[in-house]
């Protein structure tokens, strides 16, 4: 286990995950202990995939009742509400009715409920539902009764005396009550009295009544969420932010676990592996990288000092590492965040999940020839810096079935049929939305009137080779830098301008072999955790100057290289050129 210190003053700690869809699809199982009767029961899981009638099939469960509270400065509860069709507080779900029939179809997380078991249910019983983890959000109201449950730990739960120990004076002036089983009635709910011996057991729902004083207290330390759905990385999120706050009059460590996601249900997604989860450390100012440790090494832990004071607070921020999920195109990786803290009284879970990203779309970017070889030998291997780079711009697309077009110019804008896309000519635009367009295009390629792109061999993945050949024509009078139309000498016409010349008499067929090579990821944190929208490599290319045919000792190759950077700035799959 890993403990960071907090000296005085804010301190950052990151997470971040290696995967991402933005469909959370963590599973895990909430047992609810339910005895003969009425049950106030609180949904740390959300279970909406499935409706009541499934989840409550072959068990003893009759009926439950959702509590659904006006937080509002009008509300006023005297004493715990009887469910009622009646009371629009209420909805209810009832074996009778199934679902169609009933007002409550399905039970989401982060509510509490009422539970009934049979009339001939004659012993406990435990009612397991699988559902997907949510992060606990909590509304309090002073103007009357709270219905709700605490995110207690599992194992071993805290007496509510205990429990609410750092609470300040909270138990003092509230009023807990709680069902117990059997029939409604005046006894039940009933008032709680023994604190010291009434576990705060996770799932278990209580109505809390403290007069005038607001609570915020739910636990010794609370999660503050970039997103209130949980940790959800999609293809391209790089960075989540997670905020604890320390509670209670005393130092307090919070300790961070991953843990794996059950298997889902039928007719869900599937979930490739564990989302491997990494978590920030420091900077390393002469290099200017984070240290990182991955979650799955060990659980991390943050001593946090006493509420209100300097330190109190900390920022974790989380990062997948994606060189790990190997898996193809859409693959899913899910898990939980579990925190926790040295009290042993509260355990928040929270979703985590990321997907592995598809390269296909536009890419745009740049090159920079930062070397030449230095002989006009084909098998010399040694290069010289040039005096200043050259920048060279590459345009290339990718389709789902891992084609790679290299192109001299593209249109991105609206095709016919009212649709965004991608083409390789004006005229395939939707007519009257040309000036809404935009083209890019790359002046050292050579351009056509088609503009047919190249087709290249290799992917652009990390770790791989994309390679293309670039033909221009002896002839072409577009692109030819040998060339001057209107000069006798470079016209490539004979005297009497009859006919052509051929290839190497006025001017040379060139050929350009462009090779790109992706890097690999880097075993920084940021390196690790970067989305598929960026790739950066090596360029090389090797410039071949053809002459007379049947002369080919006239060819002289020219050798370059330097960097490359590009940014897919379009998703769309189909490149259009006809």
């Amino acid at each position: 286990m890993k403990k960071i210190l907090l000296d005085k003053g804010w301190m950052a700690v990151c997470l971040f995950l290696t995967g991402s869809s933005l469909a959370l699809g963590q599973w895990q199982t909430q047992s609810l202990e339910l005895e003969p009767g009425w049950n106030g029961v609180y949904m740390h899981v959300n279970s909406t995939h499935s409706g009541i009638a499934a989840l409550a099939n072959g068990t003893p469960v009759e009926e439950v009742w959702l509590w659904q509270p006006r937080l509002t400065t009008a509300q006023y509860v005297t004493s715990p509400d009887a469910p009622s069709d009646s009371k629009s507080r209420w909805v209810s779900w009832k074996s009778g009715l199934g679902d169609a029939s009933s007002t409550l179809k399905q039970m989401p997380g982060n509510a509490a409920y009422l539970v009934k078991l049979g009339d001939n249910q004659n012993q406990n019983y435990t009612w397991h539902i699988k559902g997907k983890p949510v992060p606990p959000i909590y509304q309090w109201t002073t103007s009357g009764l709270n219905f709700l449950g605490l995110p207690s730990v599992e194992t071993n739960p805290k007496s509510l005396e205990d429990y609410f120990d750092q609470a300040g004076d909270l138990l003092r002036v509230a009023e807990i009550f709680s069902y117990t089983g059997g029939d409604l009635g005046p006894t039940n709910p009933g008032q709680v009295y023994g604190l010291r011996t009434t576990t705060a057991r996770r799932g278990q729902a209580f109505w809390i009544r403290s007069g005038t004083k607001f609570n915020r207290y739910f636990g010794p330390f609370e999660v503050s969420l970039q997103s209130p759905s949980g940790a959800s990385f999609g293809e391209n999120l790089a960075g989540y932010r997670v905020r604890l706050r320390n509670l209670t009059s005393a130092a307090l460590t919070v300790t961070l676990t991953g843990v794996d996601s059950e298997t889902p249900p039928g007719g869900e997604s599937a979930i490739t592996g564990p989302a491997p989860v990494l978590v920030r450390g420091a900077l390393d100012t002469s290099t200017l990288t984070y240290a990182h440790a991955a979650l799955s090494g060990g659980p991390q832990a943050w001593v946090l000092q006493p509420f209100g004071e300097v330190g109190s607070e900390v920022e974790v921020v989380l990062g997948l590492n994606r060189s790990a999920m190997t898996g193809g195109e859409g693959a899913f990786y899910a898990g939980l965040l579990r925190f926790t803290d040295s009290l042993g009284h509260s355990q928040v879970d929270i979703p985590v999940s990321g997907s592995v990203g598809s390269n296909q779309g536009l890419w745009v970017g740049s090159a920079s020839l930062t070397q030449v070889r230095h002989s006009l030998s084909a098998d010399s291997t040694t290069f010289g810096d040039v005096a200043s780079p050259y920048p060279l711009r590459l345009i290339m697309h990718r389709d789902q079935s891992a084609n790679v077009k290299l192109m001299q110019c593209v249109y991105v804008g609206t095709l016919p049929g009212n649709v965004s896309g991608i083409a390789t000519r004006e005229n395939l635009l939707l007519a009257g939305s040309v000036a809404n367009a935009v083209r890019i295009s790359s002046i050292h390629l050579p351009a056509s009137e088609q503009n047919q792109p190249w087709t290249c061999t290799g992917d652009l993945t990390q770790g791989q080779t994309v390679q293309s050949t670039v033909l221009i024509d002896h002839n072409d009078h577009a692109s030819n830098p040998f060339l001057h139309t209107y000069h006798p000498d470079h016209d490539n016409l004979v005297a009497d301008f009859a006919s052509g010349q051929p290839v190497g008499r006025e001017s040379y067929s060139i050929k350009r072999d462009i090779k790109l090579t992706f890097n690999t990821s880097g075993n920084d944190f940021k390196s690790l955790t970067r989305s598929s929208k960026r790739l950066s490599g090596i360029y090389e290319e090797t410039l071949t100057l053809i002459g007379l045919a049947a002369n080919p000792a006239n060819e002289k190759s020219y050798a370059m290289k330097g960097v490359f950077v590009i940014n897919r700035i379009s998703d769309i799959a189909t490149l259009t050129t006809q």
